[in-house]
């Protein structure tokens, strides 16, 4: 495993503990539906030779680029339908101008210079 990859597992596990901290593990706890001894041994490896819960998770959100910036938009409803006849709209070609309303603005250019 290369040190960059390393580094980000750290990086994120430390996002992970430091959230935990700041909302406290009564609180997380109640919210997943554990008790509050369970947050604590998910902070410590169960083997001597493992890695704890929230490094296992801390590696599975960097695995699936979790932090990365989604790009794709979901539009649904009301607003689909709008944007589809926008685009309707802008796809079908421009009806050319009447030959009178082309020649006044080319007079109009000519006079200005």
């Amino acid at each position: 495993m290369n040190i960059a990859m390393e580094r980000k597992f750290r990086e994120m596990e430390s996002k992970l503990i430091k959230k935990l901290v700041l909302k406290g593990a009564r609180n997380v706890a109640e919210t997943v539906g554990i008790h509050e001894s369970q947050i604590a041994r998910w902070q410590r490896p169960q083997r001597i030779d493992d890695i704890s819960f929230i490094e296992k998770m801390a590696r599975f959100l960097v695995a699936i680029e979790y932090d990365a910036k989604d790009e794709s938009v979901v539009i649904t409803g009301e607003d689909a339908r709008a944007l589809l006849a926008a685009l309707e709209h802008i796809r079908e070609p421009k009806e050319k101008a009447p030959a009178a309303v082309t020649g006044e603005a080319s007079n109009q250019i000519e006079s200005e210079m």
